[in-house]
């Protein structure tokens, strides 16, 4: 809110009057050809690796399924700076096939919005992928898809004609956080020279020392992202009528050169997303000692954790049989995470505004990542609160268990797992996170993220390796624990 009232106040400035004449719909333009080419990416690799997956019973299977989401683990600017590294200007892959086939081999020019989209669309295909791999586990989708294959003999004919129509609303639901993910990349699109929307706000505080251009900017962002959420809940929404599990779609097995082919074609996103960056990051030869800034980031990170934990154990407990009202106060408290994190950064700094300079520093920065990842916290804590939890507290009571008894024997036991779940999974978003972080950091005050993107402007990629290593590690670690293996018959 403070936003809003600060954006509609302030006058316009010189700053923003030129990039409203000169700049303003090359970053709108930017933003959108990422989002189209991202999604482009995201939803063909996501779609049909979710296919292949559940459609074809081939070697090794069960070890691809669960391979195909760790992309997720690697944050986009790793991502694209070990690219570049690899296959880009540094030609580290690429020199020692010179000779072979051709003289020297042309390095990759991805330092363009088509790059930039391939970059985003490979990190996070894994959103497409999952969404559609639980929509075809549903009973209704796969007793339609098994009537079809006995109607028709042809596979192309039963993906595109049968599986592909009912898996629209998955898609839908997955693209959504695709698109969003993309308006809040800031990494990416200033290693590319990519102008962004996200970029734009940025560039007008830290370099063009304009507050309220800044402020007008993240809320025509705030606007532009806005019709990304309303489709992604109203597609979960309607993905929900159907969320009773069953038994899934029997895979054809395919054994042989098809089988061994199709596990090939399986393997390219995840070499791709996953194996080829993590590779570069050894090959950069890091210093392995601790980074800069891993304990400040250790500091932040768990307080956050704490603060998220508490506030939505709270804001939960209340929502619980409270009525409409409260269930609605609920829901809007919890978005943070759907609003892009410059937005929420520079929506600090309106508050630090209002206050006189109270809400700043390092508390502004704490109280920024706390807002955006509360809807963590609700996730997780929601799902066991709105269960079981309330009924065997409330029969505790009755039996006449008083409050340190029920909370010892009752609650925490109960919410023992989700909040430990929560505090990972809080704690390696914070890690990662660049924009609210680099906008709102105090002076000095150094992180993981911002040592790796700093150290990667500077095209310094050894010095960038160490500390993309250790995130990369500990979101792999938070991915496991998210997606953790099914049974192999799944």
């Amino acid at each position: 809110m403070a936003l809003f009232v600060m954006a509609i106040s302030t006058p316009f400035d010189d700053v923003f009057v030129h990039i409203y004449d000169h700049v303003l719909a090359r970053y709108a333009r930017g933003s959108l050809s990422l989002i189209l080419g991202g999604c482009l990416v995201a939803g063909l690799l996501g779609v049909a690796s979710a296919w292949l997956v559940v459609a074809y019973d081939m070697p090794g299977r069960w070890l691809l399924a669960r391979a195909l989401i760790l992309p997720l683990a690697v944050p986009s600017y790793v991502l694209a700076f070990t690219f570049t590294e690899s296959l880009g200007e540094g030609r580290l892959f690429l020199a020692p096939l010179d000779g072979f086939l051709f003289d020297r081999w042309r390095p990759w020019d991805l330092r363009h919005e088509t790059g930039a989209s391939f970059i985003l669309g490979l990190g996070l295909y894994p959103y497409v992928y999952l969404s559609c791999l639980v929509a075809m586990s549903m009973p209704r989708a796969a007793q339609a898809i098994e009537a079809a294959r006995l109607m028709t003999g042809v596979p192309w004919r039963l993906f595109w004609c049968v599986a592909l129509p009912m898996l629209r609303t998955p898609i839908l639901v997955g693209l959504s956080l695709v698109a969003m993910e993309i308006l809040n990349d800031y990494g990416v699109a200033s290693l590319y020279a990519v102008p962004t929307l996200t970029w734009a706000i940025i560039d007008s505080w830290t370099a063009m020392g304009s507050l309220p251009t800044s402020f007008k900017l993240s809320c025509l962002l705030i606007l532009l992202v806005l019709p990304f959420v309303l489709l992604e809940r109203v597609s979960r929404f309607a993905q929900a009528r159907d969320s009773n599990r069953g038994r899934g779609l029997t895979a054809k097995k395919v054994t042989g050169v098809r089988g061994w082919g199709l596990a090939m074609l399986l393997t390219i996103p995840i070499m791709a997303g996953f194996l080829l960056p993590l590779l570069t990051l050894f090959l950069l030869q890091p210093s392995y000692s601790l980074p800069v800034g891993v304990l400040n980031s250790f500091v932040l990170a768990l307080s956050v954790a704490l603060a998220v934990l508490a506030s939505a154990g709270l804001v939960e407990w209340r929502r619980i049989g409270q009525g409409r009202w409260a269930s609605a106060f609920g829901q809007a408290a919890m978005i943070g995470y759907a609003v892009p994190a410059a937005s929420v950064a520079m929506g600090v700094l309106a508050l630090s505004q209002v206050t006189g300079g109270v809400v700043g520093g390092l508390l502004g920065l704490w109280l920024a990542l706390t807002f955006r990842f509360a809807t963590l916290g609700s996730g997780q804590l929601g799902q066991v609160m709105a269960g079981n939890l309330r009924v065997h507290d409330e029969r505790a009571m009755l039996m006449g268990a008083g409050l340190v008894m029920r909370l010892t024997h009752v609650v925490l036991p109960l919410l023992r797992r989700p909040a430990g779940l929560t505090m990972i999974l809080v704690m390696v978003d914070v890690l990662k996170e660049l924009p609210a972080t680099f906008l709102l950091r105090p002076f000095g005050f150094d992180t993981l993220a911002i040592a790796t993107f700093t150290s990667a402007s500077l095209e310094n990629y050894g010095d960038a390796a160490m500390p993309a290593l250790l995130l990369v590690f500990l979101s792999l670690l938070a991915v496991l624990l998210v997606f953790p293996p099914l049974s192999r018959r799944g």
